[in-house]
């Protein structure tokens, strides 16, 4: 019986690889990454590269020498070098700047992009006439009321903070109402007061009140009132109040 012939050993089993090394090509990246770090250690240190002008865009109501002024910037700062995160938080702290965007404009200009807070409704307190945004944010005190915005008049449980959203529930109460009130042409919002009792006052542009009593069916009572004011004349003409305290059972009053 013929036994299987032996097979051969592979001659590159055990045979350890060999890498080659291209000295040349290992010689020229060492070359290359040495340059790379010169040259950034250059632009680090150059005064080629130190900032000579600070660009800032955006502002209307914060003047340019003030967002410089917080961005803290050392003279001859080099433009690689810049923290921006915590430059844009300094200017920030202005509670009338909302976002700030730092930009390099090589070789020596810094670009500042300032957004602002824009008012949305005027605050009347105990405290002062505050500017606030559409995030409840009060940015600005102000001494002359700006009669193209609605005013919301309301007790708050403490006293407004400048960049800090406000909270509250007669506020929140206002706010809705102010929000839902928008969405009714006829009805042009100039004051919103808030009692004690949590109940709503809406004055319109055109002379009357709405009386609106508590913030529940804010929307319904909306509607009857913005309906009265197209249907009935005598609202925009000689109208006293008009309330919708009870929607079902709305009630007006006109002067003589």
């Amino acid at each position: 019986m013929k036994r299987p012939p032996a097979s051969r050993a592979d001659p590159r089993k055990g045979r350890r690889k060999r890498y080659s090394v291209n000295r040349k090509r290992l010689a020229l990246s060492f070359l290359l990454l040495l340059l790379v770090g010169e040259f950034v250690f250059a632009a680090l240190t150059s005064p080629v590269f130190s900032i000579k002008r600070v660009k800032v865009m955006g502002n209307r109501m914060v003047p340019a020498s003030e967002v410089v002024r917080r961005l803290n910037l050392p003279a001859n700062t080099c433009i690689f070098r810049i923290d921006k995160q915590a430059m844009a938080g300094r200017v920030c702290e202005n509670p009338v700047i909302k976002r700030v965007t730092l930009h390099r404009a090589l070789p020596r200009t810094l670009v500042v992009r300032v957004t602002e807070r824009r008012p949305d409704f005027l605050l009347k307190t105990s405290a002062g006439v505050y500017e606030v945004d559409s995030s409840s944010v009060p940015f600005r005190l102000v001494d002359k009321v700006d009669a193209r915005l609605p005013v919301i008049e309301c007790g708050l449980p403490r006293r407004p903070v400048l960049g800090r959203k406000l909270t509250g529930s007669t506020l929140n109460s206002a706010r809705k109402c102010l929000l839902l009130a928008r969405e009714k042409k006829s009805l042009r919002v100039a004051k919103i007061t808030v009692d004690q009792n949590n109940d709503l006052c809406l004055n319109v542009r055109d002379g009357f009140e709405v009386r609106l009593g508590r913030p529940e069916q804010l929307s319904k009572k909306l509607d009857i009132a913005a309906q009265s004011v197209e249907q009935i004349p005598e609202l925009r003409q000689r109208g006293e109040y008009l309330d919708v305290t009870c929607p079902d059972a709305p009630a007006m009053k006109v002067r003589d």
